[in-house]
């Protein structure tokens, strides 16, 4: 049967446990990013790295799917 999710999960060539982790890591990244940069702009001089850093990762991740 070809439903939304097997077709999904063909395409990434992955299982579903495979694919829900790096989905929530990409995520947890995206969230850390977003709450570093709100911090960064209030406070300049905190964080200085850390957003462009878990983009940086997040972007490692997509290039060596």
């Amino acid at each position: 049967m070809d439903n939304i999710l097997t077709r999904h999960l063909r395409e990434t060539d992955e299982r579903y446990f495979e694919h829900m982790a790096f989905a929530m890591l990409f995520g947890a990244l995206g969230l850390i990013s977003g709450a570093a940069a709100v911090v960064h702009a209030v406070f300049p001089f905190l964080l200085v790295t850390t957003s462009s850093r878990a983009h940086g990762r997040m972007a490692t991740l997509l290039e060596n799917r």
